[in-house]
């Protein structure tokens, strides 16, 4: 059954009306969790339309914090730590998660079984510091990447290379600093002794690679 019918598009924007009032489908749903946020998608797209500009970083945090009523980063609902990639699966069409300025996509994990690691890709091209700001405005951070199936993974998704959360410890030395340090997982392929490469990016092929932080790369998010 479709939940959602397209009434308009444009470059920018992509309007959808709502076929179903889901919000009247939560005492059906046994799962607690999965009730929050249909109750914040529907709240979000206040019964009449879904903007992906205007609703898709409240669906984003609702889909990580289960923030019920898109309630703000940081609210009291915040410390329930909700997985709530179903809901985003079945309500929201794949249209409008593989369209616009961002992608969303929830890879299935092989180690903890029935816990999906979701990801947000910002298609847009920017620098290491530009990323930081964009991650930061979903309550989320640049992608740190644990193993080569992870790596393998979001390279086949996102198509490009992009930034991973790592930078020099300072301009003088040869160390980089990772989100997690030791990192578990590396995979550097050319000379970082490279002073004004101060930044790390995951190429198409997987190799990890300094690059100047002003450089135009692919950014993933994650939470």
């Amino acid at each position: 059954m479709e939940y959602y019918e397209l009434i308009g598009s444009g470059p920018q924007i992509h309007t959808y009306k709502l076929t179903l009032p889901l919000c009247l489908m939560n005492d059906t749903v046994p799962n607690r969790t999965h009730t929050q946020c249909v109750d914040c998608l529907c709240s979000c797209a206040d019964l009449i339309t879904w903007s992906i500009d205007s609703c898709f970083k409240s669906s984003v945090l609702c889909l990580f914090h289960s923030l019920t009523r898109c309630g703000p980063h940081g609210s009291k609902f915040h410390d329930l730590q909700a997985n709530c990639s179903r809901a985003i699966k079945q309500f929201i069409p794949q249209s409008i998660r593989e369209t616009g300025g961002y992608r969303l996509k929830c890879f299935e994990s092989k180690i903890t079984k029935g816990e999906d690691q979701c990801y947000v890709h910002y298609v847009r091209k920017m620098g290491f510091d530009s990323a930081v700001k964009a991650c930061a405005t979903l309550g989320a951070r640049i992608i740190t990447i644990h193993n080569e199936e992870q790596s393998s993974q979001i390279s086949a998704w996102t198509e490009y290379s992009f930034y991973i959360n790592a930078k020099r410890f300072d301009a003088k030395s040869n160390y980089f600093m990772y989100y997690e340090y030791p990192p578990k997982y590396t995979n550097v392929g050319c000379d970082t002794s490279i002073k004004g490469r101060d930044c790390m990016i995951v190429r198409t092929n997987g190799v990890w690679c300094t690059a100047d932080c002003n450089e135009q790369h692919s950014v993933v998010c994650e939470f």
